[in-house]
């Protein structure tokens, strides 16, 4: 008897050009230094909105052609809350203090809600698309990984090397924590998964690698948010397995003991070797987090006039926020200020800059001048 084929969707756009967007979405720069080099990769996020946009209306139409009464699409509880969270963005743009720039920000979420959509429709009609989706992870991560070791053994050793760029493909300065915590989990996933021996050794080169690159960032955030998401995942995984299957679902299968086993040994072994390798300069700054250097005293908190709101919490968070203590400060002092609308879709940075203003004592060395590179990502 020959084994039936789930049948396909019908949809191939919807499935294939996320997918095909993912590998220029991470690595696609025209530099590795700073944020104004995104523009190459928000063209293809705008491209790939208006693929979606276009192929999604295309295919509700042709479900609703196609279903009976019974059928027909429905709009649920979480498809309702996320049409009103984009009709909120939306409507803040009417009293955003740049409108331009609210409309450039709701295109920007447009398209990242359409790719959501887009993604779970085809994980709940496209029974390959676990797959489609491992094979585009793998490949996006891979060309960021060879990059980064093509770097780590050639860029170290050039005299004019830029220490603050640390050959990165996804962020400025160093490697973007944001980033690595959602691609880790997801290689592991994959290596975890049963595609194949060739994607599985390529996402685990892959996971050992982007590990490192975590570990080189200094990211204390990303290090314990990743840790803390590791154990509430493992620990809801163990007791959903044993809510199905009793106590055999705590025995964890062999080839995952075995695939934790060999990462862990390879990680002992190369760690002292590779760690060696990296230049001086970054081995100083691994763990380290950046001081702020016009931290107030505890005198001038006393005289102060006008001080943010939480101001004792934002003093005793200094030692782990570091020089994003007073972005934090700031911010506080405008959501306490307008709780409920906020300020207007993509006015963060024009009004930022006045509640900066306002607390003297937090002044925020991101923000000098008519210079201002802090955004809502820094909170």
């Amino acid at each position: 008897m020959g084994v039936t084929r789930p049948r396909q969707t019908g949809e191939p756009v919807l499935l294939w050009a996320p997918l095909c967007a993912m590998p220029f979405m991470l690595n696609l720069r025209w530099d590795a230094m700073m944020a104004p080099s995104e523009e190459p990769k928000w063209a293809v996020f705008m491209l790939l909105m208006v693929v979606l946009a276009v192929a999604g209306a295309m295919a509700i139409y042709r479900q609703c052609r196609r279903a009976g009464p019974a059928d027909a699409p429905v709009l649920s509880l979480p498809g309702l809350l996320f049409l009103l969270f984009f009709a909120g963005l939306a409507y803040g743009v009417t009293y955003a203090a740049n409108p331009g720039e609210g409309w450039n920000r709701l295109a920007f979420w447009c398209a990242g809600g359409l790719t959501f959509w887009a993604t779970a429709r085809m994980a709940r009609r496209e029974p390959e698309f676990p797959q489609y989706l491992q094979i585009a992870i793998t490949l996006t991560a891979l060309v960021l990984c060879l990059h980064f070791w093509y770097g780590f053994f050639v860029d170290f050793s050039d005299p004019a090397f830029d220490k603050f760029v640390q050959f990165s493909r996804i962020g400025h300065f160093n490697f973007t924590a944001d980033v690595l915590v959602v691609l880790i989990p997801l290689l592991a996933w994959t290596v975890l998964s049963h595609g194949g021996w060739i994607r599985g050794l390529a996402a685990g080169f892959a996971l050992l690698t982007t590990g490192f690159m975590l570990l080189t960032s200094g990211s204390l955030g990303g290090m314990g948010g990743l840790a803390a998401g590791g154990l509430l995942a493992g620990g809801l995984a163990l007791l959903r397995r044993w809510m199905v299957h009793g106590h055999a679902g705590w025995r964890p299968g062999r080839r995952g003991l075995l695939t934790v086993l060999a990462i862990a040994v390879i990680v002992a072994v190369a760690a002292r070797p590779v760690y060696q390798r990296i230049p001086k300069t970054y081995r100083d700054q691994i763990f380290s987090r950046a001081e702020w250097w016009t931290k107030p005293r505890a005198q001038d908190l006393n005289q102060a006039q006008a001080l943010p709101p939480l101001t004792p919490l934002w003093m005793a968070m200094m030692p782990y926020l570091g020089a994003r203590t007073p972005m934090w400060a700031s911010t506080a002092g405008m959501v306490a200020e307008h709780p409920w609308r906020g300020f207007g879709t993509g006015s963060f940075q024009v009004e930022y800059t006045g509640f900066n203003k306002r607390y003297p004592l937090f002044r925020d060395p991101e923000t000098l001048g008519v210079r201002i590179k802090t955004n809502p990502h820094n909170i």
